[in-house]
């Protein structure tokens, strides 16, 4: 059953997802020909201040996500009810401080940065900003009570189709109508059409929630709160490793870096984007996996997940590295190209941004998020390398320090507290754990790039996509020809397999 309902999960996340990314592409460039450089500075800084704000959401979601994957499955209603209770209290609180603080930050930017106070309106697109951000955590509780009950996919389909059909009406309002405001206008529609598909959605499957009582919601709400501030810290952490990265280089180096190295991780962002749709999609049944099993159970499991998005995170950074250089160039020009030292390093933090959801996804089903320090320390190497660097070698001494944070903390000290926290494992099996799927990457990845050079360049995104297939089909295979010597990924591709078998049928 949970691997009918992941696989479920990530056919519609996996079509949504990519709609969104191509619509995506679509809209940043008809954005900057319709309504100008400046407005497309304004949107995307106002979208950077508002990723920064909503670090007040604190992690509830993944938090309360955690606390509901037991009871669900032992269909203890009562204590369903008081967390989801407690959940959109706090989520009230949250609303209205986002609110605020929204609306500081908005005259903080207003009278410190000229090219905001210059456009016209500025102050009330970002007031339509703050609104929108505030309300739409008034329905989130719906949202999380659906994805621990393995029913993702009907909350992507909600959110998934109202985003696509929103930025479908977006693009035609900037074509014909050139006017910002609608088009912050048609996010609000669109938020308040989400909230009462998920009213009425949970209002029909769950008729238990609505008899909670005020009252009887402390016990949960104190554990719910317990949760949020650990959850924070890792919110927190990533706020200081991505967000400030774009403040450095701003800062030390020049607004046309910023575009550059912006477009870069616009790529980087959406295969990211794609292996989170497998993580989200399989965490709620790696959380009822976890509720059942004992700590041998566990270490299998840990082993296999790792494993796997190893795998997904060599052919990946493969493809990428080898064919993201044209891409680049047909899609922006030459002239926003990066050095083969800079694309490197970052094809390096590509590897660990996929490798990781293996952690995220362990991490949220098991609710162990207690390494408060280590965010905070992981976006602290970040930024005094980062800072270190820039000056002496530029765009890749920012890089560098995303880098050097990778490796001592996501590479590291992560993976030794979760795997002690969830299997009770020892130094010895951890390291072994992570070094077998490494070593295997390394061999791969080494092997595959020898060959690079046999890569044409291409004229058209035609010939491109061609051309990437191509090499798709030739780096996936030999990844898991290397990886298939290690019996626990021939046993995820078996599962797999016979889960497709049975799907079919």
């Amino acid at each position: 059953m949970r691997s009918k309902k992941t696989l479920k999960n990530i056919k519609v996340d996996l079509v949504i997802t990519l709609s969104i990314v191509l619509l995506g592409f679509l809209s940043r460039k008809i954005f900057i020909e319709y309504m100008g450089a400046d407005f497309t500075g304004l949107m995307l800084l106002f979208v950077q201040l508002i990723g920064m704000i909503n670090i007040a959401e604190m992690g509830v979601g993944t938090a309360t996500a955690s606390l509901l994957y037991k009871p669900l499955s032992e269909n203890n209603y009562s204590v369903v009810n008081k967390i989801i209770a407690s959940t959109a209290k706090v989520y009230k609180y949250i609303s209205i401080l986002v609110f605020f603080v929204g609306i500081t930050t908005g005259i903080i930017v207003y009278f410190n940065v000229p090219s905001v106070a210059n456009i016209q309106y500025s102050q009330y697109y970002w007031l339509l900003y703050v609104i929108n951000t505030a309300c739409s955590y008034l329905f989130a509780h719906y949202f999380i009570l659906l994805t621990a009950d393995q029913k993702y996919h009907t909350t992507r389909t909600i959110q998934g189709g109202a985003k696509i059909l929103c930025i479908c009406i977006q693009l035609f309002i900037i074509v014909h109508y050139k006017n910002f405001l609608l088009y912050i206008l048609c996010d609000s529609l669109f938020f308040l059409l989400q909230f009462t598909f998920f009213k009425r959605k949970v209002s029909k499957e769950y008729k238990y929630i609505t008899k909670g009582s005020s009252g009887e919601i402390t016990e949960e709400f104190k554990l719910v709160k317990d949760k949020i501030k650990k959850v924070f810290f890792h919110k927190l952490g990533t706020v200081l490793v991505f967000n400030t990265d774009y403040i450095i280089i701003s800062k030390f180096l020049t607004l046309t870096t910023v575009t550059l190295y912006s477009s870069y991780m616009m790529i980087f962002q959406a295969l990211t984007m794609f292996i989170n749709i497998f993580g989200n999609s399989v965490t709620a049944s790696v959380g009822n996996f976890l509720a059942l099993k004992d700590s041998y159970g566990r270490k299998e499991l840990w082993d296999r997940v790792i494993l796997l998005f190893f795998f997904l995170a060599t052919c990946i950074t493969l493809i990428t590295v080898i064919s993201i250089t044209d891409f680049v160039r047909l899609w922006i020009g030459d002239e926003h190209l990066l050095d083969k030292t800079t694309l490197y390093l970052l094809s390096f933090n590509l590897f660990v941004l996929i490798s990781k959801v293996a952690l995220d996804v362990i991490k949220n089903a098991s609710g162990e998020f207690g390494d408060i320090a280590l965010p905070i320390l992981e976006g602290a190497i970040n930024i005094i390398v980062s800072i270190i660097l820039v000056n002496k070698i530029g765009l890749a001494g920012v890089v560098i320090g995303t880098v050097t944070s990778n490796i001592f903390i996501i590479c590291l000290a992560k993976p030794a507290y979760l795997f002690k926290k969830v299997t009770r494992g020892t130094i010895f099996e951890l390291l072994l754990s992570i070094l077998k799927p490494a070593v295997l990457s390394f061999f791969a990845i080494s092997l595959v790039m020898t060959f690079s050079h046999y890569w044409q360049r291409t004229e058209s995104f035609y010939q491109w996509f061609l051309n990437a297939a191509i090499l798709s089909v030739i780096v996936v295979p030999v990844v898991a020809i290397i990886f298939s010597t290690a019996k626990d990924f021939r046993y995820v591709v078996r599962k797999v397999w016979f889960t497709l078998l049975k799907k079919a049928h």
